[in-house]
């Protein structure tokens, strides 16, 4: 479901004008990962990483803001993860999504019938998109330390975007970066800081 906000009675009105109208701002902030429960557990890593930012994103309200398909800003109760399955064929990607619902079981299930689909897709899209999803891209081939996406200049995406790349052992433990895109108009710093530190307690207890 979709909530629509009254920006004029908002608590967050004066931040949101300002780093719309007067600032339009994005940011971005790459942090490491300790994926070392997902190893242990042998766990697939993509979709245990879709599975706990979607755990965290339904946790965060700042993370489900976003404009609705009638351009109408507000929030969702709940986001499924739009993510990339790269072709080896083509070397390039295809976008599908699954659907998240909070039981992990059952969207790695879900996340084996839609990757599987894609994989067999030479076009951009896997299926239809969604209006109710944010976007994760995996990028296995890289170890960055910092990564921008370049909005087109309107800057009316609200919604976050997350990026992941090459995971590397470290000691005894598998630390991956992650990259993770957000609109200052609702979210700052505090906010990522918060996700960050909830996210790395969902993929322990995973």
């Amino acid at each position: 479901m979709f909530h629509v906000i009254d920006v004029d009675s908002w608590k967050r009105k004066e931040w949101f004008l300002h780093y719309t109208k007067e600032v339009p701002c994005t940011y971005s902030s790459t942090s490491d990962l300790d994926i070392t429960n997902i190893k242990k557990k042998n766990y697939g890593i993509y979709p245990s990483i879709l599975f706990a930012l979607s755990k965290t994103v339904s946790e965060m309200e700042q993370f489900r803001m976003g404009l609705n398909a009638e351009g109408k800003f507000g929030y969702y109760d709940m986001l499924s993860p739009s993510y990339t399955i790269f072709n080896e064929t083509s070397k390039t990607f295809t976008v599908t999504w699954t659907q998240y619902d909070g039981n992990f079981s059952a969207f790695c299930e879900r996340y084996k019938r839609d990757s599987s689909a894609a994989k067999s897709r030479d076009k951009f899209l896997a299926k239809p998109p969604r209006e109710d999803c944010f976007s994760v891209s995996m990028d296995p081939w890289t170890r960055f330390t910092g990564f921008n996406l370049n909005l087109k200049n309107d800057y009316s995406y609200f919604l976050p975007i997350f990026t992941a790349g090459r995971y590397e052992r470290v000691g005894e433990r598998f630390i991956m970066p992650l990259s993770v895109q957000v609109h200052h108009a609702v979210c700052d710093g505090y906010h990522v800081g918060m996700f960050l530190k909830s996210l790395q307690k969902n993929l322990d207890q995973l």
